[in-house]
């Protein structure tokens, strides 16, 4: 796998594209925030989007840095969370958290405190939910 970074949320979405437009709810956060960055430049002081390719060119995962918040991910395969962890780490940029689906943020957690020793917990769970069906409830 291969990170790539920039600090032009245009860049990042047209790179993330298909990302998002095959999981648009998983992605919702990294594209509200990538959509904010490109209507006002000035909205992230310091932004770092990344952006996860396997070889073949398929992207496969993405992720934000817009300090003060922690990198959020969206990944499906855990060893995307260890390539963005040493990503993050060789780009010397401070984290002091992360977020996103379970599986990657803990892979990504634990890849952190292995290259910049740390304690590492779960502060939170968070879902989503998506209403695929609205019920028509008729009013008397």
């Amino acid at each position: 796998m291969t990170v790539h970074a920039a600090t032009d949320a245009t860049v990042f979405m047209a790179a993330v594209a298909t990302l998002v437009d095959a999981d648009p709810v998983g992605c919702s956060v990294l594209a509200t925030n990538a959509v904010r960055a490109m209507a006002d430049p000035e909205a992230f002081p310091d932004p770092y989007w990344m952006w996860v390719e396997e070889p073949d060119g398929v992207t496969v995962a993405a992720a934000m840095h817009t300090p003060p918040w922690t990198p959020h991910l969206v990944a499906q395969d855990p060893s995307a969370g260890v390539v963005l962890a040493d990503h993050l780490a060789a780009s010397g940029r401070a984290v002091a958290g992360v977020g996103g689906l379970r599986p990657v943020a803990e892979a990504f957690a634990g890849r952190w405190a292995e290259l910049r020793p740390c304690r590492v917990r779960t502060t939170r769970d968070a879902v989503v939910y998506e209403a695929t069906a609205v019920p028509v409830i008729d009013r008397l």
